[in-house]
């Protein structure tokens, strides 16, 4: 069993070269060798299925292999059941391989069985023809999206250039002053974020739909969290949640997405603070997917009564750096075990001024989001004015109970609400 261990990290060298311009070396001996390979872990495979517990250790040790971030075979994780399939993962990556001379295609197409010259050979190989077709369409979406991507910085650039140089301008393609200040405010990133959501929306759909559904979802769970943790990630999870209302085919199929990527998301902002990744995002999204669904209103408001509860006043050593009246500056309570680094990104996300910018989108949005904001702040109100927030003065080192009520400083931004007085 260790033998066959060991031979494994042979093989996935084999595959990974197999991949990579690395094949530029390989001459018909090694191409015969590769294949010997597969066939033996393809034999391993057989001999392993009488033996469940063998067949489970092997398993376990794939499973740390890929976790251990050592291998390189695109989106394959290695498991017991790929070995079963080793040969015609072997041939698929050959197959795809752009770095294959002519002599090296034809030992390729020999791995399939079929011989230079030979057509009926390439038209009865059904492995061929079904992994044939599967690159074929692999490769016709990647070039219609880099199509598509040429099209759209061209478009960029030439609405820069456009509205740079207002003589250039077609005086009759603009109707109205708004439109054209719509024709200004186009972003690629924005663009980027929209196609990128909904891309996420679609893949999401498709694992939902179709393969083993319980490791579809453990997969897909996976996937989120890396790419939350990512540049634009979350926003563009989120983005991802308004291709629902734009999709003319939504039903159950679609509700299933959103309610999926709801779960998860309800899973990935679970935590006894306000999540940064989360405030660092447009005050208009998070609002516009409040309005579009209840679970997410819930999750924003729980966000933002924890960031707005979670703040604590200081002696504000300019009267620059604060913003309330009364001279007091409000910063977030970090916990001690959190890292330097961490909370200078935290900091400026989990600000006071960014706190008032996301109190303004929902008191001044849709009523539905707006009242159990405003009756959430009334209570808090009260309650903070009867225990006093510790005003925490860094240069006595020490804690003083005051009257000081952070509902109090947020509300004197917008005198539309009725607060009762102090």
């Amino acid at each position: 069993m260790n033998e066959i261990l060991k031979n494994t990290h042979i093989f996935v060298e084999v595959l990974r070269m197999a991949r990579c311009n690395a094949v530029q070396q390989w001459d018909e001996e090694a191409f015969q060798k590769a294949q010997k390979w597969a066939n033996y872990f393809e034999e391993v495979y057989l001999r392993l299925k009488g033996r469940p517990a063998l067949a489970e250790k092997l398993d376990k040790y794939l499973e740390n292999f890929n976790q251990s971030g050592q291998i390189y075979l695109g989106n394959l994780k290695l498991s017991y059941e790929v070995l079963g399939k080793s040969k015609s993962w072997l041939r698929k990556f050959l197959l795809q391989n752009p770095y294959l001379s002519k002599c090296q295609y034809e030992w390729m197409l020999k791995l399939y069985g079929v011989t230079e010259g030979e057509t009926q050979d390439c038209i009865k190989n059904d492995d061929l023809m079904r992994d044939a077709a599967h690159l074929s369409k692999t490769k016709a979406t990647f070039q219609l999206l880099c199509k598509m991507r040429a099209r759209l910085n061209k478009d960029m650039i030439h609405s820069q250039d456009n509205t740079s140089n207002p003589d250039t301008l077609n005086v009759t393609s603009i109707v109205t002053s708004k439109s054209q200040e719509s024709h200004i405010a186009i972003d690629p990133e924005e663009v980027c974020i929209g196609i990128t959501g909904d891309c996420l929306f679609k893949h999401v759909e498709h694992k939902l739909k179709f393969g083993d559904l319980c490791k579809n979802r453990v997969t897909l769970r996976d996937k989120l969290e890396v790419l939350a943790k990512q540049e634009n990630g979350l926003r563009s999870i989120l983005t991802a949640l308004l291709y629902a209302c734009n999709d003319s085919n939504y039903g159950q199929q679609s509700h299933q997405v959103t309610q999926f990527i709801l779960d998860w998301l309800t899973e990935f902002l679970s935590c006894s603070k306000p999540h940064s990744l989360l405030m660092s995002l447009p005050p208009h999204l998070l609002c516009r997917l409040s309005f579009m669904y209840d679970a997410f209103s819930k999750l924003y408001l729980s966000q933002l009564l924890c960031w707005a509860d979670k703040m604590a006043p200081s002696i504000s050593a300019s009267e620059t750096d604060c913003l309330t009246v009364r001279g007091v500056q409000w910063g977030f309570m970090f916990s001690s075990t959190e890292s330097r680094d961490s909370r200078a990104i935290d900091e400026n996300h989990l600000s006071f001024s960014n706190l008032l910018n996301h109190f303004d989108h929902v008191l001044n949005g849709p009523d539905s989001i707006a009242d159990p904001m405003k009756k959430e702040m009334h209570s808090r109100w009260v309650k903070n004015f009867l225990t006093g927030t510790p005003l925490c003065d860094d240069s006595l080192n020490s804690k003083l109970k005051l009257k000081l009520n952070v509902w109090e400083d947020i509300s004197r931004f917008f005198p539309h609400l009725i607060l009762p007085s102090s």
